[in-house]
């Protein structure tokens, strides 16, 4: 933003919440002398002013975690030997049994470890041990 003080109807630079990047806003109302809301030109999304980012300030994009090799030996040891063709499909209304192989539509097959009363199942998959829902 430039020294001027801003003014409704006038064209401010700022953060957008819906694109995730700086771009030319309109001045929907002032509080304090700075603008207070503003609307975007690209995609017309109304929110609070927010000051737009420098490359030095943004955000550090998030890296997926590399998987634990030990992990995945696990998982091809305990899973890997089992039949495919005998696992449950997931559904979160479900329920489970500790050693019951499982299907899941993200994470594929899992071999559940415990069930963790009164909704949950834990489940070893090759990308990890998760948490998942199930009926009670």
């Amino acid at each position: 933003m430039t020294d001027q003080v801003p003014v409704v109807g006038g064209s401010v630079s700022a953060q957008c919440t819906k694109c995730r990047k700086a771009t030319r806003h309109i001045v929907v109302s002032v509080v304090g002398g700075a603008p207070g809301r503003v609307e975007c030109t690209l995609c017309e999304g109304v929110h609070n002013y927010r000051s737009p980012r420098s490359a030095a300030t943004s955000r550090p994009k998030k890296t997926a975690k590399p998987r634990s090799s030990t992990v995945v030996q696990e998982w091809e040891t305990h899973v890997a030997t089992r039949d495919s063709g005998r696992a449950v499909p997931y559904e979160m209304t479900g329920r489970y049994r500790a050693g019951d192989l499982l299907s899941h539509g993200t994470f594929g097959l899992g071999l559940v470890r415990k069930v963790i009363p009164p909704n949950k199942v834990e489940v070893h998959f090759r990308e990890g041990i998760k948490r998942l829902v199930c009926g009670s």
